[in-house]
């Protein structure tokens, strides 16, 4: 029994929590800079279930589809579904009961947010297969990674503004970095397998062009944090945690699959860092 209940929660990464944390950060950042109080905190809560509940459905989808390529990864040969531990009937009841719950919170929200969350299903039911097609994955999650900025946006009946555009490009931006520094730990395996990423696809750019997702997304925030009212020490601190990014980026060896998974996880200091700065901001201003 006890085997049993550990390979469903290997099947859903509740072990390797990361990608769930990098789902939320965008959320609580945009909560931030949309509430000063806590008057909604019922709501962040309620995001934060149906964040974890999405990304473990989204792990299920991925390794339903990907359970051929995974059997010949190394870094992914010993999941349930590619290693047997988990047959695929029980991983899509185990996906059906994600989706009744994520559909009970979604439900809590306004009908705004419950008609844009239910378009949420098509991008996400389609990256799986993105990297079959498409030379720019990467670019792909992204843009459905972060779209709970929009909804988190409606769902505390706000107009889409400006400023939430600059926040989702800015989220865009960084999961393209951190995800293409994931993607390097299977370069080798994906090419023998035909499939793409942006780690491929970037080719001998690769390292310029992680640097330049991450120093756009900074700039953005800090456009963000200017236009929400945020002052000098908002300014310094940013900048100065920026240039330790890009510095530790530019050490940062992409054949070592070690170092790229260590930095792929420093990415939840980042959100944490981030979160912290956005916290001390309102309670300043």
């Amino acid at each position: 029994m006890y085997n049993r209940l550990k390979s469903y929660l290997d099947l859903i990464r509740f072990f390797n929590p990361t990608g769930t944390l990098l789902l939320l950060y965008p959320v609580v950042i945009t909560f931030l800079w949309l509430e000063s109080g806590v008057d909604n905190l019922r709501l962040l809560i309620l995001f934060a279930f149906g964040t974890f509940l999405m990304r473990s459905g989204g792990c299920i989808v991925n390794d339903l589809c990907d359970v051929k390529f995974d059997k010949k990864v190394f870094r992914t040969k010993n999941r349930p579904l590619a290693s047997g531990a988990v047959s695929k009937i029980e991983a899509i009841i185990l996906l059906f009961v994600m989706l009744l719950l994520a559909l009970w919170i979604l439900l809590q929200l306004n009908n705004t947010a419950i008609l844009f969350g239910f378009s949420l299903i098509i991008p996400i039911a389609i990256y799986p297969l993105t990297k079959r097609f498409f030379k720019y994955p990467q670019l792909f999650l992204g843009a459905t990674f972060n779209l709970g900025v929009f909804l988190l946006w409606l769902a505390l009946s706000r107009d889409i503004s400006v400023v939430a555009f600059m926040l989702y490009v800015a989220f865009v931006l960084w999961t393209i970095g951190y995800d293409t520094v994931y993607a390097y730990q299977d370069i080798e395996d994906d090419k023998v397998l035909g499939l793409h990423s942006t780690a491929i696809s970037f080719g001998r750019h690769g390292r310029m062009m992680i640097m330049l997702c991450y120093a756009l997304f900074f700039i953005l925030l800090l456009v963000v944090g200017i236009m929400k009212g945020y002052g000098f020490i908002y300014f310094v601190l940013l900048n100065l945690f920026t240039i330790y990014v890009i510095a530790r980026i530019s050490f940062l060896d992409l054949e070592d699959r070690d170092e790229c998974s260590r930095f792929f996880k420093f990415n939840n200091i980042i959100g944490v860092m981030l979160v912290i700065l956005y916290l001390l901001n309102n309670l300043i201003i």
